[in-house]
């Protein structure tokens, strides 16, 4: 990652990957639920995908792609397939100086249809202090 300016962050997400998703989510608690996070994918016809969603319950028609709360900068969101891993690319502009945020990281083993995520096979939540 790189902070600029105290609220600018720019994260490259690098995941092996063969298919499924992979997301890297912002949690004010730690918690899924009420989160918002990048997701990204490979689909059937190798179009890389990545789409925000907001995590808003446990279940799957609850986590709505093209919803959530984290503001970007003019700098597009990207996927980049390289071997057997995956780069997910994107820039978020903080309201406030990035300091310590709650991170969500998941993965899941089924490649999404129609923007619908499957349950996560694997994932952590970690709090990480930027301002070290």
């Amino acid at each position: 990652y790189t902070l600029v300016q105290g609220n600018i962050l720019s994260i490259i997400l690098s995941a092996q990957y063969t298919s499924g998703w992979v997301g890297m989510g912002f949690s004010k608690d730690g918690m899924m639920v009420g989160s918002s996070a990048m997701v990204g994918w490979i689909d059937s016809q190798n179009k890389a995908n990545i789409k925000q969603f907001y995590l808003g319950a446990q279940s799957s028609t609850q986590v709505v792609a093209d919803q959530g709360n984290l503001q970007f900068t003019d700098f597009t969101p990207s996927v980049v397939p390289q071997g057997t891993n995956i780069y997910l690319i994107f820039q978020l502009n903080f309201s406030a100086p990035v300091t310590r945020k709650n991170l969500l990281f998941a993965v899941g083993s089924d490649t999404p249809i129609q923007n619908t995520l499957t349950q996560h096979s694997d994932k952590i939540s970690i709090s990480l202090d930027f301002s070290a």
